[in-house]
């Protein structure tokens, strides 16, 4: 699953190193050369080009990190840490989610079966870390208190 993690976000670096040229260049065009004191095109692209060049920096840093996470095997009395597998249980429904350092809310698919990733950072992340299976999170959105519990990790 790390792979498939990983490969997203090569995707996701390479379409966004791809618009930051694209937006540089056009930066630096002669066609973005202010016609008046108003005409703020130029500058404009050179700050999307920069916050471009930031996204690239922290996806190269979240490729790093994620192949430097190594997999640890879970048992069922094992408290959620990082790499864990977990199920949660929802009035009936079932969902899986694995807590990784980087790739919050990237969709993985193994065996017919969908996976959320998401970090320590998230509300759920932080409800989930360091809980074990039978135990009840519970988190507050919007709509209200949603309570789930802890059916397996792994």
């Amino acid at each position: 699953m790390i792979g498939q993690i990983a490969a997203v976000l090569a995707d996701e670096l390479s379409a966004v190193q791809t618009a930051a040229a694209a937006t540089a260049s056009a930066a630096t065009h002669e066609e973005s050369k202010a016609e008046n004191q108003y005409d703020t095109r130029g500058l404009e692209a050179s700050y999307l080009a920069g916050a471009q060049l930031e996204r690239v920096a922290e996806l190269e840093g979240a490729i790093i990190r994620l192949k430097n996470t190594p997999p640890k095997d879970f048992a069922e009395d094992d408290r959620i840490g990082l790499t864990a597998l977990v199920t949660l249980e929802h009035e009936g429904a079932h969902f899986l989610y694995l807590m990784m350092a980087v790739g919050a809310g990237i969709s993985l698919h193994d065996a017919g079966r969908t996976i959320t990733v998401i970090t320590p950072q998230s509300p759920l992340g932080r409800a989930l870390l360091g809980k074990c299976c039978g135990d009840e999170v519970v988190i507050t959105t919007p709509q209200g208190e949603r309570h789930f519990e802890i059916t397996s990790i792994s």
